[in-house]
């Protein structure tokens, strides 16, 4: 019999592995493993504690990924752009970036990157640029 948690059951698989599968619940395998049976029926408020911690395990790998994004995205806020190119002559990015970036002079890489028209080719080119 396995041990609930990360623990591996007998089978070699981790619990929370199989909660992360969309077909499987923390009810169904509470039903099919006493021990968790018996640590979920004493949860107070059982039934929103599982939802939420089945949406965490079920959703982590998107959390993490977008918590990336956010921490790539910051890293692009301090990177200063204002008054260090002539966009015009960067042959490097596209027409519409350069006449676009020409006209709106963004103060960071990422307020660039929020423009309609500065591709993500356009961006890291002018990261590349920035010595980044």
């Amino acid at each position: 019999r396995g041990r609930v948690g990360s623990a591996p059951l007998s089978n070699g698989c981790k619990l929370i592995d199989l909660i992360s599968r969309p077909q499987v619940s923390i009810r169904l395998m509470a039903d099919a493993l006493p021990e968790l049976h018996e640590r979920t029926d004493a949860l107070y408020r059982r039934d929103e504690t599982e939802e939420a911690v089945e949406i965490l395990i079920k959703y982590d790998g998107y959390i993490r990924r977008e918590r990336l994004i956010a921490e790539k995205l910051a890293r692009l806020e301090a990177v200063k752009l204002r008054g260090r190119f002539n966009y015009a002559e960067l042959n490097c990015l596209s027409t519409e970036a350069r006449q676009k970036l020409t006209k709106i002079d963004p103060e960071t890489i990422a307020q660039a990157g929020r423009i309609p028209g500065v591709s993500p080719s356009d961006i890291n080119a002018l990261l590349v640029l920035c010595g980044r």
